[in-house]
């Protein structure tokens, strides 16, 4: 279970226990958040990109959609699996019943659902309005519902547009070493061929079905050929690459910084969307996504104020730890 950005996995802490979320001086650290279905759990993680595994920093029990499955259409019900980014919270007024103190909005459908033909929209993480609707498990829209003061907590540190949640039936199936390191190895592959102008190499990395503004693979073939010739000096860097699997496909996240004759110039955040191709099971591009917003860190005092935050709700809600269906479960 490695992840990214805001992710989750699966681990289990005494009842009323509070975790002191540390992450030391590593500058590079980013936060990443994992839902379980199966065990109707999330973890808060830190990851360094030194580490092929992130470090759990609090787990918390939470409820679902009221039908199992994975989101397929709007209003089915159900709650969406996939490697998804927070969004800006929720404005205007809600229901505190129904959502609790807050909602933060996730990016569903993404390209890959969009592909998939997937339809809907307001996949939120929020509060639970009536705490006792956690322990119903499956209780709402399709949205990922937490303790009212779990996500007034978890809402100051999933930052918008950074901190990535990732939603599985078990999250043991996500970020497995052996594929994080292939997509990373393809990653690095990909922005070498980039950088050195090697056009077929380049799109060697894109599936068939790829597309770029209405372009097909051979019609972006020929405009990147196009571009790669119009610079006489062409440079690409990459940091803080991050790699995020699911069985479903994996997220590459990345700051790009790209200069070309000292005229045209495009630097922020680069998101790649791969997967495995069925023909020879190497991992294939197919969607990439460009901001101006850079990948940012997670900062030393941003952990204190949320070690502060968990440890007081874990008193809080010791009462609503309990054993149900012969699995005791903790946050």
């Amino acid at each position: 279970m490695r992840l990214l950005f805001m992710f989750f996995m699966l681990c289990g802490s005494a009842p009323g226990l509070a975790q002191t979320i540390a992450l030391g001086k590593d500058p590079s650290a980013l936060l990443l958040l994992a839902v379980d279905k199966d065990h109707y759990q999330a973890s808060l993680q830190s990851w360094s990109t030194a580490d092929l595994e992130a470090k759990t920093l609090q787990t918390f029990r939470v409820a679902l959609g009221k039908l199992r499955g994975d989101k397929e259409k709007r209003g089915d019900k159900r709650t969406p699996e996939g490697i998804y980014i927070v969004q800006d919270p929720i404005k205007g007024a809600l229901p505190a019943g129904v959502y609790g103190p807050t909602a933060l909005a996730l990016n569903f459908p993404n390209p890959i659902d969009r592909a998939l033909g997937k339809s809907g929209n307001g996949i939120w993480l929020h509060g639970a309005g009536d705490d006792a609707r956690i322990a119903t498990a499956n209780a709402t829209q399709g949205c990922v519902a937490f303790y009212n003061s779990d996500i007034s907590a978890l809402s100051r540190l999933l930052k918008p547009r950074q901190s990535v949640v990732v939603i599985a039936d078990d999250v043991t199936s996500v970020n497995r070493p052996d594929d994080v390191r292939a997509v990373k190895d393809a990653t690095r592959s990909w922005a070498t061929a980039w950088s050195t102008r090697d056009i077929a190499t380049y799109i060697s990395y894109y599936a068939p079905q790829f597309k770029n503004e209405g372009r097909g693979l051979q019609a972006y073939r020929a405009y990147k050929d196009k571009v790669f010739r119009s610079y006489d000096k062409m440079s690409v860097k990459f940091d803080a690459v991050r790699v995020i699997t699911h069985p479903k496909y994996a997220l590459a996240a990345m700051n790009q910084e790209f200069d070309g004759d000292g005229r045209f110039s495009a630097n922020g955040r680069k998101v790649l969307y791969w997967q495995k191709s069925a023909a020879d099971g190497g991992w294939k591009i197919v969607s990439e996504e460009f901001a101006v917003e850079r990948l940012e860190v997670f900062e030393n005092g941003d952990a204190l104020s949320a070690s502060a935050s968990f440890e007081h709700q874990s008193s809080m809600q010791e009462g609503h730890d309990h054993n149900e269906g012969g699995r005791t479960t903790v946050r």
